[in-house]
């Protein structure tokens, strides 16, 4: 606790959020005008732009002079100048044919055309989104929590800029220089009305807002965030990729596999050694993985949009995460075009897992009973009854017959025969073969679901025999 207080004393002491306190935080960084961007900074690789270009572009906002060893640490292939004691910034101009994972060449995406993100996102914006509008942010922390005790201590940064694509890492060198970096990113987010991150809307924007707070800064006003964890859950249905990660997708996507790469977990250690003991045991690491994270981050949010734009051609399996991103844009001819192709693909290679063609059933058929295409619906609902013995289905088949198709002897049937399964089955006669499959109906109704009470199936039963009778 004692640590603590110190730490909170320590803050206290911090300038708070007027202006002339935000200057004297960050040497040079003008909080009110538009932001220019950090000086040059030496790179060694070939294909960055020179020093001198850099420095015509972005004229140096940092009073350090540029010149000098002591304004430049190095990190293998990047460089940093020293904006405040404790901040440290590297930026990067790299020509879009240059940025390549897999088989995915970022070049080869231009001329960019993005503003399907927002249908991909199930977000209605009047507006479309200009590519050189969104920042592509991620960040490298000392622990998973979001309390005050997990620092952002590395944001990478990225946007697109004409044929370039410019990206700028912030380093906490020590935790004094955190409010200057709070500070300058404050500053360059004002420029951008979009943000792209993974998994950011549950790690690291809340993050970066708690750090705020407890820097007495303002928060951060971002516009329209687009998280690719959630574009990505969306696009491939369960069971159709191995993971969620983003090393999952790029290699699912991009077919780029990282075998150099840092692992994640040793991250916050490599940092601790340097703060605690001045000791590099691979920062340069750090660095190549939070820039790596970006140029995948970018790539993704592009083969996203793209196989949004050409879904008609897309695989097999992504066809399913289409056609429900279609229909939560109620674009139902959309998705029902994708899925009677996908059916029928399937039919002929049988390469669709079964437990993903049969969720593509279930929506197809609910496609055609909104459509009020009733005929059609009962055809798909009795398929699932006789391949899987889907209770679901079974009872969707039966309100149907009864409701729309005048079939009261039919749903009867079905109805008695879930009866009968759910609640007058003897288990000590089934097989067990019989028995899984009675495992797996009983498994998939909510207890709680009411229409399958045994009361209301009674219900429903008693109904339908007076129809009967009435005919």
């Amino acid at each position: 606790m004692s640590a603590l207080q110190s730490r909170l004393d320590l803050y206290k002491k911090r300038p708070g959020l007027d202006q002339k306190s935000t200057a004297s935080a960050a040497p040079g960084l003008d909080t009110e005008g538009p932001l220019t961007g950090p000086p040059a900074m030496q790179i060694a690789a070939a294909d960055y732009e020179s020093t001198a270009a850099l420095a015509k572009e972005s004229p140096a906002i940092v009073s350090a002079d540029p010149g000098t060893a002591a304004s430049l640490v190095s990190f293998g292939a990047y460089g940093f100048e020293i904006l405040a004691p404790g901040f440290l910034i590297a930026r990067l101009r790299r020509p879009l044919a240059g940025i390549q994972m897999g088989r995915s060449r970022l070049g080869d995406y231009a001329p960019f055309s993005v503003s399907s993100i927002l249908e991909l996102s199930s977000i209605h914006h009047p507006e479309a989104v200009h590519p050189r509008d969104i920042l592509f942010l991620d960040t490298e922390t000392t622990g998973l929590s979001r309390g005050v005790a997990t620092i952002p201590f590395l944001i990478g940064l990225a946007w697109l800029d004409g044929d370039a694509l410019v990206t700028e890492l912030l380093f906490i060198q020590e935790p004094g220089g955190e409010a200057a970096c709070l500070d300058y990113l404050s500053a360059l987010w004002q420029r951008f009305s979009y943000m792209v991150s993974y998994n950011g809307k549950s790690f690291d924007i809340p993050l970066i807002r708690n750090r705020m707070i407890l820097h007495r800064r303002r928060g951060l006003s971002i516009g329209l965030h687009f998280d690719m964890l959630h574009i990505m859950r969306r696009l491939f249905v369960r069971g159709s990729v191995a993971g969620y990660k983003q090393g999952d997708l790029e290699r699912e996507l991009l077919g780029h596999e990282r075998t150099a790469d840092l692992p994640g977990e040793r991250i916050p250690q490599i940092y601790f050694d340097y703060v605690k003991y001045g000791r590099d045991a691979g920062l340069k690491s750090v660095f190549q993985h939070n820039d790596w994270d970006l140029q995948g981050l970018v790539l993704l949010f592009l083969e996203a949009v793209r196989l949004y734009n050409q879904r008609d051609e897309a695989e097999l399996q992504l066809r399913s995460g289409l056609a429900r991103i279609l229909m939560r844009n109620q674009d139902d001819e959309g998705a029902l075009a994708l899925l009677l192709k996908s059916e029928q693909e399937a039919e002929v290679s049988d390469s669709l897992p079964l437990d993903i063609r049969y969720r593509d059933r279930l929506l197809l058929a609910r496609i055609h009973r909104r459509r009020g295409s009733w005929a059609l619906a009962a055809d798909v609902f009795a398929g699932l009854v006789a391949d899987y013995n889907c209770p679901w289905s079974r009872m969707y088949l039966a309100r149907l017959q009864e409701h729309r198709l005048g079939e009261p002897g039919l749903a009867l049937e079905n109805i008695l025969f879930l009866e009968k399964q759910l609640y007058q089955t003897d288990l000590d006669q089934l097989t067990g073969a019989e028995r899984s499959d009675m495992a797996y109906v009983m498994g998939s109704i909510p207890i709680q679901n009411r229409a399958f009470s045994r009361s209301a199936l009674q219900h429903r039963i008693a109904r339908l025999e007076r129809k009967m009778n009435q005919a």
